[in-house]
C-alpha cells in the first residue's frame, strides 16, 4: 500500500476474454492504471522530456490477445471479437476480426512511417469514426466523462501533417453507417521538407456496383506565422 506499481521493463503481454465490454466506459479506468503504473514526472518540463504515460505502456507491451463476445464503441458494436496486437521497437501489427471490421493492420517505423491496411471488411460508423480520430489526435475517446479533457484540450493542437504517417490501403468491403461504398484503394505520402509540410492523397478509388469514383487530394500548411492550411481535392 503506497508503494509505486511497475511495469516489467520490456515483453509486458495482456490477455482479455469477456462477455460484452463498452469501451468507452473503460476508457478513464484504463487510463488511470496506466497512470498509476508509470512514474509521473513532477514538474511539466519533466513531463514534456519523460513523454505520455501511454507512450511509455506502449513501449514496454509487447503483445495484446482479445476475446470479446460484444464489444461496444457508442453507436458500433462488434460482436465475436478476436484481436491480436504484437509490438516490437517502433514498428506494431494488429490483426482483427469480427462481424463488420476483418483484417490486417501494420506499422512499420522505417522511411518515416508507413502504416498498411489489408482489410477484408470495415464497416464503421460515424460515432466510431469521431473516437478513431481523437485517438489518433491524443485526445480521451470518451468526452463526457474524461477527467483529462481540459488539460488535454490545451495541450492538442489540430495534428500537422509532418506527424502523419503514410497509408497504404486495401478495404474489400467498406462501409459507414448504412452506407455501402464498395472496395476502396488508398495512397497518401507526407511531404517533411520546405517551407511548408503537407499530405498528399496519391490514390483514392471507390468501386462499387454503382460505378467507380477516383479522387486526389492535398493539406498543406505552410510553417510560416500566420498563415492558413490549404486543402485541395480533385474528384472525378
Amino acid at each position: 500500500i503506497g508503494t509505486q506499481l511497475g511495469l516489467p521493463a520490456e515483453n509486458f503481454s495482456l490477455a482479455v476474454k469477456a462477455g460484452r465490454v463498452a469501451l468507452p466506459q473503460w476508457s478513464d479506468h484504463i487510463a488511470s492504471i496506466i497512470e498509476a503504473a508509470v512514474p509521473q514526472p513532477k514538474s511539466a518540463e519533466s513531463a514534456a522530456a519523460d513523454g505520455d504515460p501511454a507512450e511509455a505502456v506502449a513501449s514496454v507491451l509487447a503483445e495484446v490477445n482479445l476475446d470479446i463476445a460484444e464489444a461496444v464503441f457508442t453507436d458500433l458494436s462488434l460482436k465475436g471479437l478476436k484481436a491480436n496486437y504484437r509490438h516490437q521497437h517502433d514498428n506494431w501489427a494488429l490483426d482483427i476480426d469480427s462481424d463488420r471490421i476483418s483484417g490486417a493492420i501494420r506499422y512499420d517505423n522505417s522511411q518515416q512511417g508507413l502504416l498498411a491496411l489489408d482489410m477484408q471488411r470495415l464497416n464503421i460508423s460515424e460515432g466510431a469514426a469521431h473516437m478513431l480520430r481523437r485517438f489518433i489526435e491524443g485526445k480521451p475517446i470518451d468526452e463526457k466523462n474524461s477527467s483529462r479533457n481540459k488539460t488535454q484540450a490545451s495541450a492538442s493542437a489540430a495534428p500537422h501533417p509532418r506527424h502523419l504517417p503514410r497509408i497504404s490501403a486495401r478495404i474489400g468491403s467498406l462501409s459507414y453507417d448504412k452506407f455501402n461504398l464498395g472496395s476502396a484503394q488508398f495512397e497518401t505520402s507526407v511531404n517533411r521538407k520546405g517551407a511548408a509540410e503537407g499530405l498528399s492523397i496519391d490514390k483514392c478509388i471507390l468501386t462499387s456496383p454503382s460505378g467507380r469514383l477516383t479522387a486526389s487530394g492535398s493539406w498543406t500548411r505552410s510553417l510560416a506565422r500566420g498563415a492558413s492550411d490549404q486543402t485541395a481535392i480533385n474528384a472525378s
